[in-house]
């Protein structure tokens, strides 16, 4: 959506309150974008740490389902949740060494 110039002059004239609240509304309607200020705001991690961390999951749930593997069809639904997560992890940590280094991660 492109804002013209009159919208944009409008909110930046709103009162500090008021702008405070919308934005809060807005971050509750998208989780990403809240996670991804409060990731650049107040998360002490670093993009290395939280790369660990998710690859630390991934490996964990690798093995999980290593030893009790039940269907290809079960099989799928986790390799696509391990995907939306690495997803999930790139868009918020804006990483893309991570991107690559997540979906090489192996099982030793």
């Amino acid at each position: 959506m492109i804002f013209d110039k009159k919208f944009k002059e409008a909110i930046s004239h709103l009162p500090p309150t008021e702008k405070d609240k919308l934005i809060l509304r807005l971050l509750k309607k998208d989780l990403n974008l809240a996670n991804l200020l409060y990731f650049d705001l107040v998360d002490a991690r670093t993009t290395d740490d939280r790369r660990l961390d998710v690859e630390n999951r991934i490996k964990n749930r690798i093995e999980r389902f290593s030893q009790h593997y039940s269907s290809p069809g079960y099989l799928m639904m986790d390799m696509r949740e391990i995907s939306g997560e690495i997803t999930e992890h790139v868009k918020i940590a804006k990483d893309k060494f991570g991107e690559v280094s997540l979906k090489s991660t192996n099982v030793k």
